[in-house]
């Protein structure tokens, strides 16, 4: 599958979860962080940003995609009672 493809995914998934409690941009960069550690298998800012560099999805540099990286997970849009909780609870009927 091609980081386009798994990018949608992720951003349907989290759409689905956070149910309009974000707004798109948000919901964009919250995408893009999931497809960064996904890809970086790690959650360092700086370790997402370059893998985000590889998989293309951005023109950016990985500079520029760290510091994206950076103010998403400084976004009080985002909290875990929004994003992660309720991916948790689905994940865990999932079993």
């Amino acid at each position: 599958m091609s980081a386009p493809e798994v990018y949608q995914q992720i951003h349907q998934q989290l759409q689905a979860v956070v149910k309009g409690q974000v707004d798109e941009s948000s919901l964009e960069r919250l995408t893009l962080l999931v497809t960064g550690i996904l890809g970086a298998q790690h959650a360092s800012p700086a370790r997402v940003a370059r893998a985000l560099h590889a998989l293309g999805l951005r023109s950016a540099s990985a500079e520029s995609l760290e510091r994206q990286v950076r103010r998403t997970e400084n976004d009080p849009e985002l909290t875990a009672g929004i994003c992660f909780h309720p991916l948790a609870r689905q994940r865990w009927w999932w079993g």
